[in-house]
């Protein structure tokens, strides 16, 4: 099902819960170095100090974002209510906006605007689906956290590779330290379905 995700991992999660805020970081830790090399010339070319990034992706769920996002047993999904969290976004004053993916050749034939730096990726990352959430700051920074309400969550969801036997202890860890929300959590089947396999009966 398509909608708004953060594929990240449980301490991160938790943290995101018990202070009720979301923080974006610096591209500059990211692996793709084609990416923050585009940040980083956006940020100099703009006169900017800091370029600070929020990454997600409203593509349905794929076993690809669990294993590349989330690849462990500590790994969840954060799932927002879109319309809400737009206005979240436009109140921090975050630009909001889907990546484009393109082929080498076609971006060295076409340069890229100044504008669309930040939201430009190589076509080999196309299966992300990706938008990206930037705030600039007139000062230099590395990390900043903004607050925000637990509505805006809409479900979180654990990882495929968490074993059963742990599920109860981990959503009563996430309970206690987001009381008086009203999210649903569950455990995804992506790699164990007992209706799918039934299907094959």
């Amino acid at each position: 099902m398509a909608g708004l995700k953060r594929y990240t991992q449980l301490p991160q999660l938790l943290h995101i819960l018990q202070t009720r805020t979301i923080t974006f970081l610096s591209p500059m830790i990211w692996d793709d170095k084609n990416d923050s090399y585009f940040i980083e010339k956006y940020k100099k070319d703009k006169g900017i100090k800091s370029v600070l990034a929020l990454c997600m992706t409203n593509s349905a769920a794929t076993y690809h974002h669990w294993h590349v996002f989330a690849g462990n047993i500590s790994g969840v999904r954060i799932e927002f209510h879109e319309p809400a969290f737009r206005e979240w976004a436009n109140s921090i004053g975050a630009d909001f906006q889907k990546v484009n993916y393109l082929k080498l050749d076609k971006a060295d034939q076409n340069k890229i605007p100044l504008e669309n730096l930040p939201f430009t990726k190589r076509f080999a990352f196309r299966d992300e689906g990706e938008v990206r959430l930037i705030v600039n700051e007139d000062i230099d920074l590395t990390a900043k956290s903004f607050p925000f309400d637990y509505s805006l969550i809409k479900e979180i969801v654990l990882s495929p590779w968490l074993p059963e036997e742990l599920y109860t202890s981990v959503e009563s860890a996430i309970r206690m330290v987001s009381q008086g929300a009203t999210f649903n959590i569950r455990r995804t089947t992506m790699l164990a379905n007992g209706k799918w396999q039934g299907a094959g009966q």
